[in-house]
């Protein structure tokens, strides 16, 4: 059961693994100069960073551990269940692609990660849009974004449903244990 679940899991493990690295090898390419390299701050980073992706990793994975636990064994590996894993994984690769382009020209512009400035985005929202569109070329960094997650969908595709559609044994009613503990 475990190795069903981890065969699923793994390629949204790897690509957010991969594209957290490449931000943070990023910020301390572009930062070095303002970084201690001393054995605590880095054990104080690297931990950050374990918790904040197990973290993410929980919001995106628990979900979609809920659907395949509640799919039907002659369903796994069929058309609705591939359609419905490369949707979720489309979205979860926009998501944070999304998310990590934008936190770059945040950092770019004010050195710091998203923060209470970010609050003046929710309560201006209108004027510091039009500043984005006018300082940024949006449209092709969305659409950048868009070919990218495309493309990793279309290069995953073969890894994230099983060829053989095999959904581990389970006992009891599963749909209804998910909705009660997911409505706690």
């Amino acid at each position: 059961m475990i190795r069903y679940y981890w065969g699923r899991f793994w390629p949204f493990l790897l690509l957010a693994f991969g594209i957290e690295a490449v931000e943070n090898l990023f910020t301390v390419f572009f930062e070095y100069r303002n970084m201690d390299f001393g054995v605590i701050p880095l054990l104080k980073t690297a931990y950050i960073f374990v918790t904040e992706f197990s973290i993410t990793m929980c919001y995106w994975l628990l979900p979609y551990a809920v659907y395949l636990w509640i799919l039907p064994r002659g369903r796994a590996g069929g058309k609705a269940d591939r359609w419905i894993t490369c949707a979720w994984f489309f979205l979860f690769v926009l998501a944070n692609l999304f998310e990590d382009v934008a936190e770059a020209f945040f950092w770019n512009e004010f050195e710091a990660s998203f923060n209470f400035i970010a609050v003046d985005y929710l309560i201006y929202t209108k004027e510091v849009i039009g500043n984005i569109y006018e300082s940024y070329p949006i449209i092709p960094i969305l659409i950048g974004i868009l070919a990218v997650s495309v493309l990793a969908v279309w290069g995953m595709k073969r890894f994230l449903v099983p060829r053989h559609g095999e959904a581990p044994p389970r006992g009891g009613s599963g749909a209804a244990w998910c909705c009660s503990c997911w409505s706690a």
